[in-house]
């Protein structure tokens, strides 16, 4: 009898859900029985099964072989001639004779793909089972092709996978799959391919080198791939099958001479977030700081009393926060990653700023309410401290910040807020006013 091993290895696991079709392999190793249960194979998903093995003694060469649906109404074989199976090449299966190994097979697992118009098979050596490649424009075959890519290493220890991506202008577009298509269809084999295949959420989902990037299964959906957005070079990759994610870095990275601050940069809103209207940050000379001084961020039609930015770079990359609308707290050092995300909630006044690309950090120290915002006592604003609150006379929506930047209301009709004691500025009106709490 054979073994069966906890179906929990890495490169092949895929999500587990309802099936309405069990599927069993029959043959001269088991007297052709049709539903053992040593046999059958576990289901993985609507169009993937797969058997892992401890001993591979029965699969010697010469053995043939069918795969039924515990019936012999329903069987897969060859359609015409015996097909001579070899280990890791797939096979498509129809009615008819028997399939038959060519030679004796190592196996750890056998994959049947169960799909409408075509049902494969293929027999993993341990190696190939605990493989993942990747394919497309980026990988090493330049294209989208079921039969070549770049293998990644395996490391049983971690049970990562890592290796290398090289990406150009035209060609940035991946995905990933444990099985290479190759057989009896010259290499052309989508269907097994497709089978094992991971990707993002959406065709040539953008994903940028540092993020922690999770993988999708297909599951029937093959159009869903990834476009690493980044400037043409060499990058590492690191996969967590086990845990659907991996991440991209950069093998040599470089830095921009300049770095520029986009956004809510100017008083007239439509000129917000016009690139040409950046203000740059200037490099340290020894190490891979940038810096500026005094820099304005303007309150923002459409963002409730405070501006919002990102970073770009003299290259072209944007640089932001890993959750769009990221608060920035003035002072405190928060992380930074190339993604199209940007800033948010950052009280209209002027900053310094500091980005540290060797950390990826940026930080912004609050220089006073300026940016545009008049300054006036709270007596002509018609706020007043209270015991822990402030109050607030008039109709207009206010926003109010303390402190160190912090937004406490934004755009509020509320007239009265219970806060710690403390110095805050409420703005209201294109007007900001200092007042303190005891």
């Amino acid at each position: 009898m054979i073994k069966k091993l906890s179906f929990l290895a890495a490169a092949l696991v895929c999500c587990f859900a309802a099936h309405s079709q069990d599927y069993y392999l029959a043959g001269q190793f088991n007297n052709w029985d049709e539903d053992s249960p040593d046999w059958k194979f576990d289901f993985v998903d609507n169009n993937y099964y797969a058997i892992t093995f401890d001993t591979p003694e029965y699969l010697t060469a010469g053995t043939e072989f069918k795969v039924t649906n515990g019936t012999w109404d329903v069987s897969y074989g060859s359609d015409s001639d015996q097909y001579s199976a070899n280990p890791n090449e797939s096979y498509f299966l129809k009615g008819g004779t028997n399939g038959k190994l060519s030679t004796d097979i190592e196996c750890k697992k056998v994959v049947f793909t169960n799909w409408s118009n075509q049902n494969a098979i293929f027999f993993l050596t341990e190696e190939e089972a605990n493989s993942l490649y990747i394919i497309g424009p980026a990988s090493e075959s330049g294209m989208w092709t079921p039969s070549a890519g770049t293998k990644l290493a395996y490391n049983s220890e971690s049970g990562h996978y890592t290796g290398q991506i090289t990406i150009t202008a035209e060609n940035k577009a991946f995905g990933f799959t444990c099985y290479l298509g190759t057989g009896v269809n010259e290499g052309e084999n989508w269907n097994v391919t497709n089978a094992t295949r991971f990707g993002g959420d959406a065709h040539e989902s953008s994903i940028y080198t540092g993020n922690n990037v999770t993988l999708n299964e297909y599951d029937g959906l093959i159009d869903n791939s990834f476009q690493l957005d980044a400037v043409p070079g060499t990058y590492n990759i690191d996969v967590d099958l086990d845990n659907r994610s991996f991440i991209i870095t950069e093998e040599n990275p470089t830095y921009p001479e300049e770095l520029y601050v986009v956004g809510a940069i100017c008083e007239d809103v439509s000129s917000q977030w016009n690139l040409e209207e950046g203000i740059t940050l200037s490099k340290d000379a020894e190490a891979n700081v940038y810096r500026g001084e005094n820099i304005s961020i303007y309150q923002e039609a459409s963002a409730n009393g405070y501006g919002t930015f990102a970073l770009l770079s003299s290259d072209g990359l944007r640089y932001g926060p890993s959750e769009q609308n990221a608060e920035l707290v003035s002072g405190t050092s928060s992380p930074i990653i190339r993604t199209n995300n940007y800033f948010k909630a950052v009280a209209p006044r002027s900053y310094d700023f500091v980005v540290d690309l060797d950390n990826n950090t940026i930080s912004i120290t609050d220089k006073g309410a300026g940016a545009g915002v008049e300054t006036i006592s709270a007596n002509e604003m018609g706020v007043t401290a209270g015991d822990g609150e402030i109050i607030v006379n008039g109709d207009a929506a206010v926003s109010i910040y303390n402190v160190c930047g912090q937004r406490i209301a934004a755009d509020s009709s509320e007239r009265t807020f219970s806060v710690p004691a403390g110095i805050y500025v409420v703005v209201a009106n294109g007007k900001a006013a200092k007042i303190a709490v005891k």
